[in-house]
């Protein structure tokens, strides 16, 4: 189900709810864990509309639970253009990787890939609140 970040952010239980898989397009996770895994991302997702990075009428978010070889189950939130269905990139709060667990991943794929290792999600919103031309470089990608 495509539906703007927006309108998630209006009511997101309803959404949730209302989506078959809770947003999620591949888990490997229980299905009653979904929808709170799902109502997990909402702060954060607020965070970057409010801060401008992310375009709430422009996009919406879809979710994945990810099993690494190595590591423990952990979930990331990929974004795309509501319109055109153009894949963004996504944001990894908290990876289960065990080389890298518990680190913050951002990456883009316009206009080339890049993958951006935090120590932590709180580090993450530090360096938007802070860097300016990191800010931009984001708001330029996904907005």
């Amino acid at each position: 189900m495509k539906v703007s970040i927006n309108k998630l952010l209006e009511n997101p239980e309803k959404v949730i709810k209302e989506d078959r898989c809770s947003l999620f397009y591949d888990w490997f996770c229980s299905e009653k864990s979904l929808d709170r895994r799902a109502l997990a991302f909402i702060p954060k997702l607020k965070f970057l509309v409010n801060e401008g990075i992310i375009d709430g009428n422009k996009n919406y978010v879809w979710f994945k639970n990810n099993c690494p070889v190595y590591g423990s189950l952990y979930d990331d939130m990929r974004i795309s253009n509501i319109e055109t269905d153009e894949f963004l990139g996504g944001f990894c709060p908290k990876t289960g990787h065990n080389d890298v667990e518990n680190k913050c991943n951002v990456w883009t794929l316009i206009p080339k890939y890049e993958n951006i290792e935090f120590e932590n999600w709180n580090a993450f919103k530090k360096e938007v609140k802070t860097n300016l031309k990191y800010k931009k470089f984001l708001t330029s990608v996904f907005s």
